[in-house]
């Protein structure tokens, strides 16, 4: 099991460090997934819907793009029009508003 869910703004400084540290090797991760990967055609994708890792991952990605990341939406958008036979975007859209409704606490 992995690092839980970190701040949603208010909970304490802790919370968002402790998010922002497992944000951070996550892209580390990818970036080396990514190196590892490089010139073989498989493409690295860090899924977040956490605007400010993706904006961090675009700004480390700026000289190798060794990686991608995007959010969840955005990658069923590009997963619908590579294939229109899926149609995900409603589970998506679903998912996003139960999480929204219940934001302030999750364990998973």
């Amino acid at each position: 099991g992995g690092g839980g869910g970190g701040g949603g703004g208010s909970g304490g400084g802790t919370a968002s460090s402790i998010n922002d540290r497992n944000d951070r090797i996550i892209r580390r991760v990818c970036e080396l997934y990514g190196s590892a990967l490089s010139g073989t055609g498989v493409e690295v994708i860090l899924l977040t819907d956490d605007a400010a890792c993706r904006r961090l991952a675009a700004e480390e990605q700026k000289s190798d793009g060794l990686y991608t990341a995007r959010s969840v939406r955005d990658h069923v958008r590009i997963l619908e029009k590579e294939d229109p036979s899926l149609c995900i975007s409603d589970v998506v859209a679903q998912q996003t508003a139960a999480g929204s409704s219940s934001s302030s606490s999750s364990s998973s």
